[in-house]
């Protein structure tokens, strides 16, 4: 590895090469849009999953809901004053 560190279990070296070589290869603008695009879908995989979980859940228990999943339970009840305990985690 370039860098030194571990690459996924599930991908292979060559692969893993490939990937380093074309975030070499891309200008920092390129790395951040990538990133912007990455965390969009992440959050919207991660909100799917807790709507499936919750179907009746409207968008604003859902954003809730995501907040504790992504912050923690304790600092969810200190920052945004819902407790998933009481409403149900």
């Amino acid at each position: 590895m370039k860098d030194g560190s571990q690459r996924a279990s599930d991908t292979s070296t060559s692969v893993q090469e490939l990937i380093w070589e074309r975030l070499a290869s891309m200008s920092p603008e390129e790395r951040f849009q990538r990133f912007l695009q990455l965390n969009h879908d992440m959050r919207t995989l991660a909100i799917a999953g807790i709507s499936a979980r919750y179907p009746q859940a409207g968008a604003q228990e859902l954003r809730l809901r995501f907040a504790v999943q992504t912050l923690g339970r304790d600092l969810s009840v200190k920052c945004l004053k819902w407790d998933p305990e009481l409403q149900g985690y």
